[in-house]
């Protein structure tokens, strides 16, 4: 028995010391900007490819740096003039290429370095969020002019929408799960939704939450307006709002009531968790845990955090360890960075925080690839 111990305590100090390297903190994917289209003519193709590159590269660096700054930072956004995208860049991917002798067109998805961002916008002294949310799962609900709900048919054009817009790319990432007419959420079900009901749609995808977002269109004189009644389901909670928007058409009313949902919920986001890069700050937390995955889980949840500068360990047993984490913003800031990562701050003894996971237990089946994701385009060289 004793053996078993030491040998475990030794396993354990060797997978600190291997992960005692460089700090990597953050989720590289918040870096990356997907299905950005470019068109561009030239006199001949290789110009207009390079034209096209050239221009969408400048488009997802803006995307990028609104995305995780506050709005009313954005005029002071460093302009895409100027930058050295050769460095900003390690990789692209393309999709639906079209091209001719003179002409250029494709979605290409770009990935940024994200240490060269940080420096950036740290040297431009604007405040930004790299700490994502969990995902929302959406179910997109029309009611047609016969009065008929619409879920997971095709031509519910509402959902459609929602899948065209960036909405999963955002802080707050907002997910419409793959057409399933064999689902076992169907739409008779979401008059009275319970989170019993929803939770096989969010788990499996990491969702904390399923938001019901069922909109009617009506004219209003030149104009389309959609209005959507929104019912956010959680553990314990049910949220009802609404919000109207409108447009010249079906898609763009829909469109506009999509960012009337995702930009306001980008924007609380980002006031809660953006910090300007300032003096790290230490706080002492023991660390709860039974197994040594469970130590591995809460340290990598500490290392993703976005916030925190590095991680000392004080002291350490087969069942618990004492931490030291220096970080920058709020240590309100940084529970919430952990909460996202499943793992509890909360106050121990002695004056001691405490960490702990509150992740589910691990299952077997994987979770399932939503419809348009791309293929990771960090394995494709940057342009040249």
């Amino acid at each position: 028995m004793v053996m078993r111990v030491m040998i475990g305590l030794i396993a354990l100090a060797a997978m600190i010391l291997a992960g005692s390297g460089a700090w990597a903190a953050g989720d590289p994917k918040i870096f990356e900007v997907r299905d950005v289209p470019v068109d561009a003519t030239a006199a001949a193709a290789q110009a207009a490819r390079d034209q096209a590159f050239a221009q969408g590269q400048g488009q997802a660096f803006d995307i990028l740096l609104r995305r995780l700054t506050l709005k009313s930072d954005w005029s002071r956004l460093p302009s895409a003039a100027g930058q050295d995208f050769k460095r900003l860049i390690s990789g692209f991917a393309v999709g639906g290429e079209k091209r001719s002798s003179t002409r250029y067109i494709a979605k290409v998805t770009y990935v940024f370095v994200p240490e060269r961002i940080r420096v950036i916008l740290r040297g431009a002294g604007i405040p930004f969020s790299e700490t994502r949310a969990k995902p929302v799962i959406v179910l997109p609900v029309l009611q047609t002019v016969e009065g008929k709900r619409l879920l997971w048919e095709p031509e519910n054009l509402w959902a459609q929408v929602w899948r065209e817009k960036p909405s999963a790319q955002g802080l707050v990432p907002m997910i419409v799960p793959p057409a399933d007419p064999a689902s076992p959420v169907q739409v008779d079900q979401l008059a009275a939704p319970s989170w019993a009901q929803l939770e096989p749609l969010a788990t499996p995808r990491g969702a904390s939450s399923v938001l019901i977002a069922e909109m009617t269109l009506r004219r209003a004189g030149d104009q389309l307006q959609a209005d959507v009644s929104l019912t956010e389901i959680g553990p314990g909670k049910s949220s009802p709002s609404h919000i109207t928007a409108s447009g010249p058409d079906e898609k763009a009313a829909m469109g506009a009531a999509v960012d009337a949902i995702t930009d306001p919920a980008n924007e609380a986001w980002k006031q809660t968790t953006a910090v300007s890069e300032g003096t790290p700050q230490i706080l002492i937390a023991d660390v709860s845990y039974t197994t040594l995955d469970g130590w591995l889980r809460i340290r990598r949840a500490i290392q993703n955090v976005p916030t925190v500068r590095s991680l000392r360990i004080i002291a350490l047993a087969s069942d618990g360890a004492e931490v030291e984490i220096s970080y920058v913003g709020t240590s309100e800031q940084l529970g919430l960075g952990l909460a996202q990562q499943d793992v509890a701050l909360g106050m121990g003894q002695e004056g001691h925080y405490l960490l702990s996971s509150t992740a589910p237990p691990p299952t077997s089946a994987p979770a399932p690839v939503e419809a348009g994701t791309p293929a990771p385009a960090s394995a494709v060289p940057g342009p040249q």
